[in-house]
């Protein structure tokens, strides 16, 4: 199994620099993929496309898919998975449920391999700017790690995707994920 080093101060066996953790390369792959490599398709809507053509060989800005694997666990992990199914049961509107989910996240902060894994794709991409895409929303012109990581967010908690998850928590199902796109900008922004 190949391995990389992986750079985390909290992750330090001693105070002498370079030395870290050595994590399995293959974490990573279920939770991050390249644009051209990733498992997705179709059922992924446009990032699916965008894929596809990558993979074909057409002329892609390259790009990081963020796995369903990867928002399975920040739905775990920040608490939302258990957010989601007692709104689900809770009788107020659904535009009200999708407000109250949205305000409580706040207050959670993302789980340490979640952040990491977000801002390697993001680093992995070496562009000033970057566009965040999935299948509700997309957000460009993002120019620093804070503002890619908070777009990403904001598509795990786009109001389309949390009326879903509600309705299949409403019906007894698994809540549905959906991957996100962090994708080298092509444009320059100016301003």
């Amino acid at each position: 199994m190949k391995e990389k080093r992986r750079r985390d101060r909290s992750d330090r066996t001693s105070n002498e620099p370079g030395s870290y953790k050595v994590y399995p390369r293959s974490m990573n792959d279920n939770f991050v993929q390249r644009l051209g490599e990733a498992d997705c398709g179709a059922e992924d809507a446009r990032i699916g496309f965008l894929n596809l053509m990558a993979s074909s060989g057409d002329s892609v800005p390259q790009g990081r898919v963020l796995t369903h694997e990867l928002h399975r666990r920040f739905l775990e992990t920040s608490g939302v998975a258990r957010i989601v199914r007692a709104s689900a049961m809770a009788s107020a509107g659904m535009r009200r449920r999708v407000r109250e989910l949205q305000r409580e996240f706040r207050e959670n902060p993302l789980d340490t391999e979640v952040n990491r894994v977000v801002c390697d794709a993001v680093l992995a991409l070496n562009a000033r700017t970057v566009v965040v895409i999935s299948e509700d929303v997309s957000y460009s012109g993002l120019g620093s790690i804070p503002q890619a990581r908070e777009a990403v967010v904001k598509a795990w908690l786009s109001v389309d995707g949390l009326r879903r998850q509600i309705r299949a928590a409403e019906s007894g199902k698994q809540l549905p994920t959906w991957v996100v796109l962090v994708q080298r900008e092509t444009r320059e922004i100016t301003g």
